[in-house]
């Protein structure tokens, strides 16, 4: 099967490229192509918004935390694809944040890495509202300081009137620039956003009338051909069989899935599901406990506390979550799961909400700051977790008690520097503020 992809990635975050991909992959979707969506990078909303626009769940492909194979394995085998199905296959990836950022010194597993890694074209979304003749500097730039990079032009966003996009095109034309289309400046197209990022798609009942409203314009003002015919074929992976690398935590898991619990990676639950694992979903906001037979529990990362008042009055929950731990059922809290995990949540006005209790920690949204970044994760002594792993963080949140617990893991970040010991063990229940992606690539 031919997988051939494109990546739309920008100079910059707030570009625009998350509305033009949802837009593209709409669109696609309307001309019956077989089109399966993607983000660079650690990210767990955009994918949902991806799968709201055409129907298929979004997978992460991140080079700084992945090896090249693992990348380039799936980008050629999403876990959508039907083998059955025609050959000619699409996959679009959005790009996170500039498309030369990365992590690191050396700015490592950037888009323009990824767009290397796969052999694939990037178009450029640009954000042409303070700009009129300049907007050719930014590709020119990009072009000259990755050459090897396909670039098969620019989107511009933000074209405040006829006289406007005219300068831009002549400016674009000047140095050999393909102009795909541009959007107009309006405000109907502006994605509501919150603190770690923008508002859910569920969270938002317009979401649907939004994407088709981009697309209908995107059918309108974008070459849509063009940009289909620039598509290329996926480098094929040299290892056939890459590993994920992170173990399942038990035979039958159960998994924590609704707005409080909202992310988690699609590429490590289809490797759990390879190695012979059952995913067992359950709703904590529903008050569902996990599934008697369940000899793991998986508390991810979400929005808990949006869900406060909610998540401790769910006795079918606590009660179900407490005769896992009696079980010795394995249970494990990532970021949000693992705030659940501890004794209480403070929020943003004080006032503390009663939680599992299952560890002794007191996280707290009063006092907020920023904790954000790639990390290297080397597992501490302990029965559950063991070798070098990949990920990130990203929270507000503070941990303000924490006592009688072992630390789970031992930290760097992308740059090298070393990091408190991260997260906490205490017996079966265990967790961290830290998002694992893969084994470490090191």
């Amino acid at each position: 099967m031919q997988i051939r992809g494109l990546i739309v990635s920008a100079p910059n975050s707030g570009a625009g490229k998350t509305i033009i991909t949802l837009g593209l992959l709409r669109t696609l979707q309307k001309r019956n192509i077989n089109v399966y969506p993607a983000k660079s990078g650690p990210d767990y909303i955009d994918p949902k918004f991806h799968q709201v626009a055409c129907g298929r769940s979004s997978i992460n492909l991140d080079c700084w935390a992945m090896k090249p194979d693992l990348v380039r394995s799936l980008a050629k085998h999403p876990s959508s694809v039907d083998a059955s199905s025609a050959s000619n296959e699409l996959i679009l990836i959005e790009g996170a944040m500039g498309v030369l950022d990365g992590g690191g010194k050396d700015g490592r597993g950037s888009v323009a890495d990824l767009a290397e890694m796969l052999s694939v074209p990037i178009i450029l979304a640009i954000d042409a509202s303070k700009q009129f003749h300049s907007v050719a500097l930014t590709p020119m730039g990009l072009v000259k300081a990755r050459p090897k990079i396909n670039l098969l032009g620019v989107i511009l966003n933000n074209i405040g009137s006829s006289r406007h996009l005219s300068g831009a095109r002549e400016s674009l034309d000047k140095y050999g620039i393909e102009l795909l289309g541009w959007l107009p400046k309006s405000p109907e197209f502006k994605i509501p956003e919150r603190h770690l990022g923008l508002v859910l798609p569920e969270e938002n009942p317009e979401m649907e009338e939004f994407i088709e409203r981009i697309s209908v314009k995107m059918d309108q003002l974008v070459q849509v051909d063009t940009i289909l015919q620039g598509a290329m074929e996926i480098t094929k992976p040299k290892d056939v069989n890459p590993k994920v690398g992170i173990d399942p935590l038990g035979q039958n898991i159960a998994i924590a899935r609704d707005k409080a619990f909202a992310f988690i990676y699609s590429h490590l639950i289809g490797y759990w599901q390879e190695r012979g694992a059952n995913i067992l979903p359950f709703s904590p906001l529903a008050d569902e406990g996990p599934d008697a037979e369940a000899d793991a529990v998986f508390l991810p990362g979400g929005y808990p506390e949006i869900h406060l008042l909610q998540l401790a009055g769910k006795s079918k929950f606590i009660s179900g979550m407490n005769k896992a731990r009696d079980r010795d059922a394995l249970i494990y809290g990532e970021c949000g799961g693992f705030m659940v995990l501890g004794d209480a949540i403070r929020d943003s006005k004080g006032k503390s909400h009663r939680m599992l209790g299952f560890m002794n920690h007191l996280t707290s949204y009063q006092k907020t700051s920023l904790h954000l970044g790639y990390r290297r994760f080397e597992a501490l002594p302990n029965p559950h977790f063991r070798g070098k792993f990949s990920g990130h963080e990203f929270h507000y949140t503070n941990l303000e008690v924490a006592g009688g617990s072992k630390g789970l893991f031992k930290v760097e970040d992308s740059f090298g520097n070393r990091l408190p010991d991260a997260g906490l063990v205490d017996g079966n229940v265990f967790g961290s503020y830290q998002h694992l992606i893969c084994a470490s690539q090191d």
